[in-house]
């Protein structure tokens, strides 16, 4: 599961930049929920958990796109997480599962994941030094609370 992917992947980094420990945390996430996503659009049962998914999908993989381009500004190079790290984890969960059991396992994942994540960049907040991953810090905030207070709404519909 997703538990403590953040410190498992990011935080305990000591190379490279110092916002490249967050920088990674971040990446690892969108990789990881761009995958739920796609699992919860393939076999999942409620198109409004399914249009969710599709837009958890599409703005991981755009939010993705900028860590990225801030990480290579940076050099730094990020890595996908690893088969056994705990983000791919919860993930493969969902591997075993569909309909209706997969949209509910799909939006908890969704509610615990961003809000670790959104623990995770402010906790980080005070300590980083680009500008650009400041920035970057403030849209992640926003775009995941919103996304968690979708999801937790939509887990309120089951």
């Amino acid at each position: 599961m997703m538990v403590g992917f953040a410190l498992a992947l990011g935080f305990g980094l000591t190379t490279g930049p110092p916002d490249g420990p967050l920088l990674q945390t971040l990446h690892s996430a969108h990789v990881c929920a761009e995958a739920a996503a796609a699992q919860a659009l393939a076999r999942g049962a409620r198109e409004d958990v399914k249009r969710f998914a599709a837009a958890v999908q599409e703005g991981h993989r755009s939010a993705d796109q900028a860590v990225q381009g801030i990480a290579a500004k940076l050099g730094l190079t990020l890595v996908p997480p690893a088969a056994e790290d705990a983000s791919n984890e919860e993930a493969s969960d969902l591997d075993t599962l569909a309909g209706p059991a997969l949209d509910k396992a799909f939006l908890r994942m969704e509610i615990a994941s961003h809000a670790r994540v959104v623990s995770d960049i402010e906790a980080a907040r005070s300590t980083v030094s680009d500008k650009l991953v400041k920035k970057l810090c403030s849209r992640e905030l926003r775009a995941l609370q919103a996304l968690e207070e979708k999801a937790r709404r939509l887990e309120e519909k089951l």
